[in-house]
């Protein structure tokens, strides 16, 4: 219990001497697994949502943000990886990413900034087709540009478009890819914060 007090009591106080602490939900569309769409499998446009926490110190243009992205997919071809079968699957990728943010707030209505870090996925691939499912967690890299259009004081709409790596360790490797787990996707986000 003192343990907690004590965390709650630092997180406090850290912020306590903020600019600013944001807090932002976001939803995007774009496309996903950009490699692996060379081989015979079709993906659907994915639906991705976000959520972010954003700490400002008093005087800076650059943010440690912390975002909680949801990115779902479906996709059917044919498993050139295993038995060469047709199959259909739902893919969700849970990410958890630690960015550093620069967005100069000028006093203008409309502002440009980006964003990058790293965080790490869990990603569910559920095969319809065959009723089973995979669990994969690696590493991810986000790099992100923002348009940041302020409609008050206290509340503006992000336009984020980005590109995120899964797993980059495994996906600088020269073997084959593997389904859905190493690769680059373009994702734009439509936020408020």
């Amino acid at each position: 219990m003192n343990t907690k007090f004590a965390f709650f009591a630092l997180l406090i106080s850290m912020f306590s001497f903020s600019q600013s602490l944001e807090f932002g939900i976001g939803l995007g569309t774009g496309a996903n697994y950009i490699v692996e769409n060379s081989v015979n499998v079709t993906y659907k446009t994915p639906v991705s949502i976000n959520t972010d926490l954003k700490y400002t110190p008093n005087n800076s243009n650059i943010g440690i943000l912390l975002r909680y992205q949801y990115a779902n997919t479906s996709v059917s071809g044919q498993k050139w990886f295993e038995s060469n079968q047709p199959f259909t699957a739902t893919v969700d990728d849970n990410s958890l990413f630690l960015l550093v943010e620069y967005l100069k707030r000028s006093g203008r209505k409309l502002n440009f900034g980006g964003n990058f870090g790293v965080g790490f996925t869990k990603q569910i691939i559920q095969f319809n087709s065959e009723n089973y499912s995979v669990d994969h967690t690696f590493p991810s890299v986000n790099v992100s540009g923002i348009m940041d259009y302020n409609v008050s004081e206290k509340f503006a709409l992000k336009l984020q478009p980005g590109f995120q790596f899964f797993d980059p360790i495994n996906g600088m490797k020269s073997k084959p890819y593997n389904f859905a787990k190493e690769d680059i996707h373009f994702l734009t986000l439509l936020g408020i914060t």
